[in-house]
Protein backbone atom coordinates (compact mmCIF):
# COMPACT_ATOMS: atom_id res chain seq x y z
CA UNK A 1 0.00 0.00 0.00
CA UNK A 2 0.64 3.67 -0.44
CA UNK A 3 3.50 4.79 1.96
CA UNK A 4 3.32 1.27 3.68
CA UNK A 5 -0.34 2.54 4.96
CA UNK A 6 -2.33 -1.01 5.54
CA UNK A 7 -6.42 -0.81 5.15
CA UNK A 8 -6.18 2.02 3.47
CA UNK A 9 -9.54 2.01 1.26
CA UNK A 10 -11.38 0.78 4.79
CA UNK A 11 -9.89 4.07 6.34
CA UNK A 12 -10.90 6.53 4.21
CA UNK A 13 -14.84 5.31 3.85
CA UNK A 14 -14.63 5.56 7.38
CA UNK A 15 -13.80 9.34 7.00
CA UNK A 16 -15.94 9.60 4.26
CA UNK A 17 -19.03 8.20 6.77
CA UNK A 18 -18.29 10.66 9.08
CA UNK A 19 -18.11 13.58 6.92
CA UNK A 20 -21.79 12.33 5.38
CA UNK A 21 -23.33 10.89 8.60
CA UNK A 22 -26.35 13.27 8.61
CA UNK A 23 -27.21 12.77 4.74
CA UNK A 24 -26.23 9.10 4.78
CA UNK A 25 -28.71 8.86 7.72
CA UNK A 26 -31.65 10.51 5.35
CA UNK A 27 -30.87 8.38 2.86
CA UNK A 28 -29.80 11.50 0.28
CA UNK A 29 -26.63 10.60 -0.05
CA UNK A 30 -24.38 7.13 -0.31
CA UNK A 31 -20.94 6.71 -0.37
CA UNK A 32 -18.55 4.01 -1.52
CA UNK A 33 -15.39 4.54 -1.66
CA UNK A 34 -14.41 7.45 -3.58
CA UNK A 35 -18.28 7.31 -5.43
CA UNK A 36 -20.79 9.67 -3.92
CA UNK A 37 -24.38 9.32 -5.14
CA UNK A 38 -27.05 11.45 -4.44
CA UNK A 39 -30.65 10.50 -4.44
CA UNK A 40 -33.40 13.19 -4.71
CA UNK A 41 -36.82 13.14 -6.45
CA UNK A 42 -37.05 16.61 -7.02
CA UNK A 43 -34.91 18.99 -8.92
CA UNK A 44 -34.54 21.78 -6.33
CA UNK A 45 -33.90 19.36 -3.42
CA UNK A 46 -31.46 17.86 -5.18
CA UNK A 47 -29.35 20.92 -6.22
CA UNK A 48 -29.45 21.69 -2.21
CA UNK A 49 -27.95 18.35 -1.67
CA UNK A 50 -25.25 18.89 -3.90
CA UNK A 51 -24.14 22.06 -2.75
CA UNK A 52 -23.76 20.69 1.09
CA UNK A 53 -22.18 17.63 -0.28
CA UNK A 54 -19.51 20.06 -2.78
CA UNK A 55 -19.54 22.58 1.21
CA UNK A 56 -18.75 19.51 3.47
CA UNK A 57 -16.14 18.13 0.78
CA UNK A 58 -14.21 21.55 0.89
CA UNK A 59 -14.40 22.10 4.46
CA UNK A 60 -12.54 18.78 5.19
CA UNK A 61 -10.01 19.36 2.24
CA UNK A 62 -10.88 17.14 -0.16
CA UNK A 63 -9.07 18.01 -3.27
CA UNK A 64 -10.62 15.50 -5.87
CA UNK A 65 -11.70 16.47 -9.56
CA UNK A 66 -14.49 19.36 -9.48
CA UNK A 67 -16.12 18.27 -12.29
CA UNK A 68 -16.80 15.14 -10.37
CA UNK A 69 -18.24 16.80 -7.57
CA UNK A 70 -20.61 18.44 -9.57
CA UNK A 71 -21.98 15.78 -12.21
Amino acid sequence: MFFGLMNLLAIFQTIMNEIFYNLINTREVVSFINDIIIRIEDEEGHNEVVGEVVRRLVENNDRGQAEKKLC
